[in-house]
């Protein structure tokens, strides 16, 4: 990696959003870490959807942000296997 000092580089956080985007960015986060033994970790950027309905009285917004966490889990443990990194 042109421009880092290999003995600074012990931890890259990557921040994902689960778009299509997210597995091109933590492919070359790997590819980044590896030369160094870096550790790689994935946080999500998430919405927060009680803002956007809060005008909707039927939602039941704890079922669904319970299942869309259930579903962000999924997809970030796939990403991260997908990339060879741990689960954690």
């Amino acid at each position: 990696m042109e421009g880092v000092t290999p003995w600074l580089t012990k931890h890259i956080l990557i921040a994902v959003d689960l778009s299509p985007e997210s597995k091109v960015l933590v492919e070359k986060a790997v590819s980044m870490a590896r030369p160094y033994n870096a550790k790689v970790s994935l946080i999500h950027v998430d919405v927060n959807y009680s803002d956007l309905y809060t005008g909707l009285i039927d939602v039941n917004l704890g079922d669904m942000q319970k299942r869309i966490s259930e579903e962000t889990h999924h997809a970030l443990s796939e990403l991260s296997t997908n990339a060879g990194l741990s689960d954690h």
